[in-house]
C-alpha cells in the first residue's frame, strides 16, 4: 500500500509558487516594443493589448530562472486585471525539478500588496512535474483564504497512482489538498505483481506538513488482501511521507480479508499500526462492539472473537495473530473440527498469546461460561456440556486451534443434562483423553472436595478423574459416594443396585479409593470401606465392587456383613425382620441366582442360627429378602451351627427354611444338646433336627459311623449353665 505516493501526488499539484510567478510578472518591466504599426485592439479600453504573445522569465541574483511564463495574448484591464490568452503555460523551477501549468485562460486579479488578489485558469488545466499530471477544466486561487479551488471533475495520475473526483481544493497555508466529491484513488500493481491498491469515498483529503490522508464518507481501501471500510478513514504516514505508519477508522469500520488466510474485523473504530516497512501490520485495536475473525483452517470456519474492546498483536508475516486482550462482554466461537464438538466461551477479559505460529495460550477471567455443542448422528453422540468458574486457561493447537488442555478454577461446575453435575476448586479438561480431573486448590473458591452427580450416582472425594464420555471415573482420598434408588416407573435408569439391598433408599459408601469403568461396569471400592443403607444394612471391608450391569456385589478382605432377613419360620406369628451378621475373608452376592455367599473364616448370625464354617451360602427367595435355605461347608468339624440350645459340628450344613429343618452331615457329626442344665454330646454320619421341635434324629448311616451318646460333665460356653 503506496499511500505516500498518493500525498506526494496531492501535494506536488499546488506546492510551485504560480502566485508569486503571475504577481511578480505584473510587475516586470516589459521588453521595448519593436516600432510597429499598433494592432487592431480587442478590449479599446484596456490600458495594455499585447496579441502577439510572449515569455516573461524571472531569475535569482545568479541569473538562473526561477520561473517563466508563456502565453499567446495578454490584455491588462482597467481594473488592473490581467488576462492571459492563447495556450497560458507557467513553468516553476524549484531546484532540480521542475514543474508547469497549462490552461487556455488565465486571469490574474493583483492585491492592494503587490501580490495576487485572485488568479483563475480556464480551459483544460494540467499541472504536471515530476511525473505528476492533474486534469481540471478550471482552476481558482484566492489569497484572502490561501485557497486554491478546482470546480467539477479532476484527475490526476502520478506513475503507478491515479485519481479523480468531482471538485478539488488546496489549502495553501496548510499544504492540504482535497477532492470533495466521488474521490477514488487506484495504485498499479508494481513489476513483482503486488503493492496494487484502490480508495474511495465521498471526499478525500491529504496533508503534507501533517503527513497524513483522510477518507470522509463511505471510505473504503481495499489492497493487500484486505478491504478496510469506515465512514471516515485516516492514514498517517512517516514524516518522509513514504510509508504508512497508522491506519485510523471511525464509525461503522470493517476490515474484511480477499485473501483465505485474513483475518476479518469489524467495531465502531479500529486503530491499525504498521511496522517499518509502512505495509506490515504489526497491532491493532478495536472499540466498542468488536469482532475478529480469524483464518480458517481447511475444513472447518474461522474462529470468532468478540468483545466491547479487542487489542491484537501481530507476527512477522502481518496476518499471524502472537497476542490478544479483549475485554467486557467476551466471546470466543470455535467451530467443530472432525467429531469434536464447537465451542463457545464467554467471559468478562480474555488475554492470548502465542508465538509466531499463532495464539496458543488463552486465559479467560470473571464469569467464566464455556459451552460444548455436537448434534448426533451416525456412530457419534449428541453433546450439550457447560462449564462455569472464575478464570480459565486453555491451551490450544497454533492459531488458535484445538483445545487441547482447559484448566478451570474458582467455583467449578461442570454440568450436562439431564442430571450431569461435577463441582471443585479446580478443574482441569484433557481434550484428548476427554477426561476431567477435579482437585482442591489452594486459595480458590468452590467446594472444598470435588464432587460427581450424574442423578442416580454421587461422589465427592479429594481428587477426581471422571471421563466425560465414557462415565469412568476414579477418586481418592476420603471417597464419599451415594447410590440413589432408581426412580418410580423408570426401571432400568442408573445403576443396578443388588437386591439384597433396599430399591427404595439411597446406598453409601465411604472409601480410601473408588475406580468406576462407566455405564454398565463394575465399581471397586478400596482402603477401609464402608457401604450401608439405613440403620440396618452394611457391608465392611478391604475393598467392594458393585457391577451396575448384574447388581452382583463382592467385598474382601475382613468383610462384615449386616442385613435384615424376613423370617417365616412356622412357629413365627408371620414374617419378621431378623438382623443377619456375617464375617469373612470375602463375601459375593449373585443377584440373578440371589445367592450370598461368605468365603474363609465364614461366620453368620441370622435367621437360620449362628453357623460358622470355610465357606457359607446363603439362597434368597425371588423378590425378597425371605431366606429360602442356607448351605455351610468345611473340613470335618469345620461347620458349627448353634441354634437354640444345640451346637452341631460337621462338614456340611443345609438349613431349609420352609420346614426349619437342619441336615448336618460328617465324619462324624458331632451335636451338643443342653436339657435342664445337662448337656449331652451325640456322635454320628448325619444328625437332623428342626427349630420348631425340641427333638434332634442322629444318623449312624447303616453302621459305618456308630452312633453314641455320652453326658457331658460341663455344657459349652452359651449353653446351660
Amino acid at each position: 500500500m503506496r499511500w505516500q505516493r498518493v500525498a506526494q501526488a496531492a501535494i506536488a499539484i499546488f506546492v510551485i509558487g504560480f502566485i508569486a510567478l503571475l504577481a511578480n510578472t505584473l510587475r516586470r518591466e516589459r521588453p521595448a516594443a519593436t516600432q510597429q504599426p499598433p494592432p487592431e485592439r480587442t478590449r479599446p479600453d484596456a490600458p495594455l493589448e499585447n496579441p502577439g504573445g510572449g515569455r516573461y522569465r524571472v531569475t535569482d541574483p545568479s541569473g538562473k530562472e526561477q520561473w517563466a511564463i508563456d502565453f499567446g495574448t495578454h490584455i491588462s484591464l482597467p481594473d488592473n486585471r490581467q488576462q492571459f490568452g492563447g495556450a497560458v503555460t507557467v513553468t516553476v523551477n524549484r531546484g532540480d525539478k521542475k514543474f508547469f501549468i497549462k490552461s487556455q485562460e488565465a486571469e490574474v486579479t493583483p492585491a492592494d500588496d503587490g501580490g495576487v488578489k485572485e488568479a483563475v485558469f480556464r480551459g483544460n488545466v494540467r499541472v504536471t512535474g515530476s511525473g505528476l499530471e492533474v486534469k481540471g477544466a478550471d482552476a481558482r486561487y484566492t489569497q484572502a483564504d490561501g485557497m486554491m479551488t478546482i470546480p467539477g471533475p479532476v484527475e490526476f495520475t502520478k506513475g503507478r497512482t491515479t485519481g479523480s473526483g468531482v471538485g478539488a481544493t488546496y489549502d495553501q497555508a496548510r499544504e492540504v489538498f482535497w477532492i470533495r466529491e466521488n474521490a477514488r484513488v487506484n495504485v498499479a500493481p508494481d513489476k513483482g505483481g503486488g503493492g496494487a491498491l484502490e480508495a474511495t469515498a465521498g471526499a478525500i483529503g491529504m496533508a503534507r506538513t501533517e503527513h497524513y490522508i483522510r477518507l470522509q464518507g463511505n471510505g473504503r481501501i481495499e489492497g493487500e488482501g484486505r478491504i478496510a471500510q469506515a465512514d471516515e478513514i485516516v492514514i498517517r504516514l512517516t514524516e518522509d511521507d513514504e510509508r504508512v505508519r497508522t491506519l485510523e477508522l471511525r464509525g461503522n469500520s470493517r476490515i474484511t480479508g480477499t485473501a483465505a488466510a485474513a483475518q476479518e474485523m469489524s467495531a465502531r473504530d479500529i486503530d491499525m499500526a504498521y511496522g517499518e516497512d509502512g505495509r506490515t501490520l504489526r497491532q491493532a485495536r478495536l472499540v466498542e462492539n468488536a469482532v475478529l475473525q480469524l483464518p480458517a483452517t481447511p475444513g472447518t470456519a474461522g474462529k470468532r472473537i468478540v468483545g466491547n474492546i479487542i487489542d491484537l498483536s501481530l507476527g512477522a508475516d502481518g496476518s499471524t495473530v502472537t497476542g490478544l486482550i479483549a475485554t467486557d462482554r467476551v466471546q470466543v466461537d470455535l467451530p467443530a473440527e472432525g467429531d469434536a464438538p464447537a465451542r463457545r466461551i464467554r467471559s468478562a477479559a480474555l488475554n492470548a498469546s502465542g508465538g509466531e505460529g499463532g495464539l496458543q495460550s488463552a486465559t479467560f477471567a470473571g464469569g467464566v461460561e464455556f459451552r460444548e455443542t455436537r448434534a448426533a448422528r451416525r456412530g457419534v453422540a449428541a453433546i450439550d456440556r457447560t462449564a462455569t468458574s472464575q478464570t480459565l486457561v486453555a491451551e490450544t493447537k497454533p492459531g488458535l486451534g484445538a483445545i487441547q488442555r482447559a484448566d478451570f478454577r474458582g467455583n467449578v461446575r461442570f454440568s450436562e443434562p439431564p442430571d450431569f453435575v461435577a463441582t471443585a476448586q479446580q478443574g482441569i479438561y484433557d481434550v484428548a483423553r476427554d477426561r476431567l480431573d477435579l482437585t482442591p486448590a489452594s486459595g480458590q473458591p468452590g467446594p472444598p472436595s470435588p464432587s460427581v452427580t450424574d442423578g442416580n450416582v454421587s461422589v465427592a472425594a479429594r481428587t477426581i478423574q471422571f471421563g466425560l464420555s465414557t462415565r469412568e471415573l476414579s477418586a481418592d482420598t476420603n471417597v464419599r459416594s451415594t447410590i440413589q434408588p432408581q426412580k418410580k416407573g423408570k426401571p432400568g435408569e442408573g445403576p443396578r443396585v443388588p437386591s439384597v439391598l433396599s430399591g427404595d433408599q439411597p446406598v453409601n459408601v465411604t472409601s480410601n479409593r473408588l475406580a468406576y469403568k462407566g455405564r454398565g461396569a463394575a465399581a471397586v471400592y478400596s482402603g477401609n470401606v464402608t457401604l450401608w443403607q439405613g440403620n440396618d444394612t452394611s457391608i465392611k471391608g478391604d475393598t467392594i465392587t458393585i457391577d451396575d450391569k448384574s447388581g452382583n456385589l463382592a467385598a474382601a478382605g475382613k468383610v462384615t456383613t449386616s442385613f435384615i432377613v424376613e423370617d417365616t419360620a412356622a412357629k413365627s406369628p408371620g414374617a419378621r425382620r431378623v438382623p443377619t451378621t456375617g464375617t469373612a475373608d470375602a463375601f459375593a452376592y449373585d443377584d440373578a441366582k440371589r445367592l450370598a455367599t461368605y468365603t474363609v473364616n465364614a461366620h453368620i448370625v441370622g435367621p437360620q442360627g449362628d453357623v460358622v464354617g470355610e465357606k457359607i451360602e446363603l439362597f434368597l427367595k425371588a423378590g425378597t429378602n425371605e431366606l429360602e435355605r442356607a448351605e455351610a461347608y468345611g473340613a470335618n468339624g469345620q461347620v458349627q451351627v448353634k441354634e437354640g440350645k444345640r451346637i452341631a459340628k460337621g462338614s456340611h450344613l443345609t438349613y431349609t427354611a420352609a420346614d426349619d429343618l437342619y441336615l448336618m452331615i460328617g465324619t462324624p457329626v458331632e451335636i451338643i444338646e443342653e436339657k435342664d442344665g445337662t448337656c449331652t454330646q451325640t456322635l454320628g454320619a448325619a444328625v437332623r433336627f428342626n427349630r420348631t421341635t425340641e427333638q434332634a434324629a442322629v444318623d449312624g448311616a447303616s453302621g459305618k459311623i456308630p452312633t453314641r451318646s455320652e453326658t457331658l460333665k460341663a455344657c459349652p460356653a452359651g449353653l446351660g449353665r
